[in-house]
């Protein structure tokens, strides 16, 4: 932060100061923070757009609407992403089942990743989505912890009972300590579960302060898998804007 007050200019300082905002709630100084470094440095533009599209859909789903397909033209990764939002036709391949989960076809979605390389993390997604079945949701829980676990549905399969210390989530939970560059945050987060366990949501939510606001919304997937119709209708607001369809649960 102290970098951008001396450098205004520098797209390092805005990107650095953009991390810090976001992980505070602190939207609108991210995405001023973000549209710096991208109009001053065009190699962050396609990660950068990305996290603006994402915190325009949080804030000001009009002008998300309005200038997705403008990063989508700057950034492929929001190209990707945008294929599997609800809406847009149906992809064909590997990718098939989780438009189906965008559009809230969770047991389609399921049937069609059966006997794919996706099989378990389709499953584990599914169980994950609002009106899941109470089956799909015991399938799931007996999953292998080395099946289907990724970055994304790590803190689904901790909802689901899976032991954080199994090597296999251990592995993804010490991937994501790296990746942010902060292993409290791994902390932070498991805290929040705890707290969404016992249903005390005010403070499983004030627990998140300083979590990536990415990590923030999967965090906030995997509360609502344990509260089910209790869970926060901001929770699932928050969640299904900053993360794609193709990124999470179907949050209804």
């Amino acid at each position: 932060m102290e970098g951008l007050q001396r450098w205004p200019d520098s797209a390092w300082f805005a990107n650095a100061a953009a991390s810090v905002d976001s992980e505070h709630a602190n939207y609108p100084a991210a995405l001023a923070d973000y549209q710096i470094a991208m109009t001053k440095n065009p190699a962050l533009r396609p990660v950068d757009a990305v996290q603006v599209l994402r915190l325009l859909r949080l804030t000001d789903p009009a002008a998300a609407s309005q200038r997705q397909a403008e990063f989508a033209r700057i950034s492929p990764i929001v190209h990707n992403l945008m294929l599997l939002e609800p809406g847009v036709p149906l992809p064909e391949g590997p990718y098939r089942s989780l438009g189906l989960l965008a559009n809230g076809h969770i047991d389609e979605a399921v049937a069609a990743a059966a006997n794919t390389p996706m099989a378990a993390r389709v499953l584990r997604l599914a169980a994950g989505s609002r009106g899941a079945s109470a089956e799909l949701r015991t399938r799931a829980t007996r999953l292998p912890a080395s099946e289907g676990v990724d970055e994304q549905t790590v803190w689904i399969a901790l909802a689901e009972g899976d032991n954080a210390d199994d090597p296999a989530i251990a592995a993804v939970l010490d991937n994501i300590g790296k990746e942010y560059d902060s292993p409290d945050t791994v902390t932070k987060v498991q805290r929040f579960l705890a707290l969404s366990r016992s249903g005390n949501t005010v403070a499983a939510e004030r627990s998140l302060d300083g979590v990536p606001f990415t990590l923030r919304a999967q965090a906030f997937v995997a509360g609502a898998y344990l509260l089910g119709d209790q869970t926060p209708e901001t929770w699932r607001t928050y969640a299904r804007s900053v993360l794609f369809a193709g990124e999470r649960p179907y949050m209804g």
